[in-house]
C-alpha cells in the first residue's frame, strides 16, 4: 500500500491488453514543474525516442507562449502590455477562443478572469483577514469587465482592460493536445499517450489503456478506474491546496461568479476529446452544483466522476464502467502457510509497520527517475514481501529491472517456491521525487500473516546512467513497538520506519 505524502498526479496509466506493437514510455521530471509520462506506439526504439525528443521540444516551445511564470513569454508580454489591438499567435489565440466556449458551456463556472478573486484570497492569507463584503464587490465588478475582444478569425485581437487573467486551469492540457499531435506527424509513429502531473491525452492508434483515479481523501487507494483508448481525462481537486486565514482552510478552487472559495466537490474527473477542454471543464465541475455538472455532460458528450464533500461518488451516466485492476497490489488469497521465523507466534493482530522515505530531486534540469525496490526479508534472507516496485520501461517488457540487484537476485530465489511473476503483478511506474509512505500489514507475497521475529527491511534505488544505493535495516516484530532512522544517500534522502500495535494507532 503506497501513501504519497505529496499528490503529483492523481492518474495512473498502465497497458491493459497485449499489443502487436511495442509500446515504448519514457518519463521525465521537472516538465512544467511536475512529472511527464510519455507513451508511444511504434516498431522502432528509435523512432520512439525521435517522438520523445518532439514532445519535449513542443513543450518547451509551447511554453514560451502560454507561461504566466516567464516574463517573456509571449502570454505574459500580451497581458502586460497596454491595452490596444495586437496580433497573436495561432496558438494563444485558440486557447483564447476556447476558454470563452467553457466559459459560457459552464454558465461562467470557469473563467480565466477568476485570477482576480485568487489575487484577493492569496493577499487575505498574507494578512489573517477574510477579505470584506466591499472587497468581494469591487472584485466582481472587476471580473465582470470585459477583458479581450476579437477582431476578426485570423489572431487579431483587442486586449479591452487590465483585468488579471490566467490560463492555468487549461494550458497545461492544451500544451499535451499540441505535443500528441506534434509527436503523432512523425513516420512510423501510430499512437501516442502524454500524461503531464495527472492530465493525460491519448491519440492515434494505442492499446486500451487501464486509467486509475485516485481516492482524493485517501490517495493511495483506487477510486475508479476506466479503460481508454482515445480522448483526454484530467482531474481537478482542492484537498491539497487552499488558502489558510485564522485558522480556517479555504479551498483555492473559487466560483468566479461569486469571488469566493468553494468545497462541496472535493474532486472532479473528466473525459473529453481534448485536454484542455478536459482541464476546464475539471475546474468548472469542482464550482457548479453537482445536478448542473451531470446535466451538462449529457447535453455535451463528457463524462465526469465527482467526489462529494460527505464523500459520495456520482458519475454522469456516459462515465465509462469500472475495469478490470490492472495493477493488483495484493493479487492472491490468502494461504495456510506463514513465513519461517525463530518463534511460531503469528503478527499481532491490528498491528503494522510504516516505512517512509523520500525520493531525492536531482540538481539541474529535467532527469530519469530512479528504479526503486522496497522489500522484507526474514532472517533467512528469503523475500516475504515486496512493498513497492517501481520500474521504467523504455521498450517491450520490463527491461530495467536487473539493474535492483539484491531485489532481482532475492526474488529469483523466491521463485523457486512461488512462481508468481510480482514484476507484472505490483509493479508500477517510477515516482516522481518527494515523500512517500508504504506500509507492511504483516502478510507475505501471497497474502498470509509472518510470523514474529527478526525482519530486515531493505530500500534499493538505482538511476540510468547514475547511481546504486542499497540500504537495509533489521527490525525485531513482536510484541513491543519500535521505530527508527535509516541513513541517507543520494538517491534516498531520507528513510524511517515505524512498527506499531493495534492499540496504539
Amino acid at each position: 500500500m503506497v501513501r504519497p505524502g505529496w499528490l503529483v498526479a492523481l492518474i495512473l496509466v498502465s497497458a491493459s491488453v497485449s499489443r502487436a506493437e511495442p509500446l515504448h514510455t519514457f518519463h521525465h521530471e521537472n516538465v512544467l514543474g511536475t512529472s511527464l509520462e510519455i507513451k508511444v506506439a511504434a516498431d522502432d526504439e528509435a523512432i520512439a525516442r525521435q517522438a520523445e525528443d518532439r514532445v519535449l521540444a513542443e513543450i518547451d516551445r509551447l511554453a514560451a507562449i502560454y507561461s504566466s511564470y516567464d516574463g517573456t513569454s509571449e502570454l505574459r508580454r500580451w497581458l502586460e502590455a497596454k491595452p490596444g489591438v495586437t496580433r497573436l499567435s495561432p496558438e494563444l489565440f485558440n486557447l483564447l477562443k476556447l476558454s470563452d466556449q467553457v466559459r459560457d458551456m459552464t454558465d461562467g463556472a470557469f473563467d480565466p478572469r477568476a485570477a482576480e478573486a485568487t489575487a484577493l484570497w492569496k493577499q487575505a492569507e498574507k494578512d489573517q483577514g477574510v477579505p470584506s463584503a466591499s472587497q468581494i464587490d469591487k472584485t466582481l465588478k472587476t471580473m465582470a469587465l470585459p477583458a479581450w475582444k476579437y477582431i476578426d478569425a485570423t489572431g487579431q485581437i483587442e486586449r479591452t482592460d487590465t483585468t488579471t487573467v490566467s490560463f492555468d486551469g487549461m494550458a497545461k492540457g492544451a500544451i499535451i493536445d499540441l505535443a500528441c499531435k506534434a509527436a503523432g506527424k512523425i513516420e512510423g509513429v501510430t499512437g501516442v499517450l502524454i500524461n503531464i502531473g495527472g492530465d493525460l491525452r491519448i491519440t492515434g492508434k494505442l492499446p486500451q489503456q487501464m486509467v486509475t483515479i485516485a481516492d482524493p481523501k485517501a490517495p493511495e487507494k483506487k477510486l475508479s478506474e476506466i479503460q481508454i483508448s482515445n480522448g483526454a481525462v484530467a482531474t481537478s481537486g482542492n484537498y491539497h491546496r487552499g488558502f489558510k486565514v485564522q485558522d480556517r482552510w479555504y479551498s483555492h478552487i473559487i466560483d468566479p461568479r461569486t469571488a469566493q472559495p468553494v468545497d462541496h466537490v472535493i474532486s472532479a474527473s473528466v473525459l473529453a476529446e481534448s485536454a484542455a477542454k478536459a482541464d476546464a471543464l475539471a475546474t468548472a465541475f469542482s464550482v457548479l452544483t453537482v445536478e448542473r455538472t451531470l446535466a451538462i455532460c449529457q447535453q455535451s458528450h463528457v463524462a465526469c466522476l465527482l467526489v462529494t464533500r460527505d464523500g459520495q461518488m456520482v458519475a454522469s451516466r456516459n462515465w465509462p464502467a469500472t475495469g478490470t485492476n490492472a495493477v493488483a497490489t495484493s493479487a492472491h488469497p490468502t494461504s495456510d502457510s506463514g513465513s519461517t521465523s525463530t518463534n511460531g507466534e503469528l503478527w499481532p493482530p491490528g498491528a503494522e509497520m510504516k516505512v517512509s522515505f523520500e525520493v531525492n530531486r536531482a540538481g539541474g534540469g529535467r532527469y530519469r527517475r530512479p528504479y526503486i525496490a522496497v522489500w522484507i526479508e526474514d532472517q533467512d534472507d528469503f523475500p516475504v514481501r515486496t512493498l513497492v516496485l517501481w520500474l521504467q520501461t523504455t521498450g517491450p517488457g520490463p527491461r530495467w529491472h536487473r539493474d535492483l540487484r539484491r531485489w532481482y537476485k532475492q526474488d529469483t530465489l523466491r521463485k523457486l517456491v512461488d512462481d508468481t511473476n510480482l514484476i507484472g503483478t505490483i509493479s508500477a511506474a517510477t515516482k516522481p521525487p518527494g515523500k512517500y509512505d508504504l506500509v507492511w500489514d504483516g502478510k507475505d507475497d501471497l497474502g498470509a500473516l509472518v510470523k514474529k521475529g527478526k525482519y530486515t527491511l531493505y530500500i534499493e534505488a538505482a538511476r540510468e546512467h547514475g547511481t546504486y544505493q542499497l540500504q537495509s535495516q533489521e527490525i525485531e516484530i513482536g510484541d513491543v513497538a519500535r521505530q527508527g532512522e535509516i541513513p541517507g544517500n543520494v538517491e534516498i534522502k531520507t528513510a524511517s520506519y515505524s512498527y506499531v500495535m493495534g492499540s496504539n494507532r
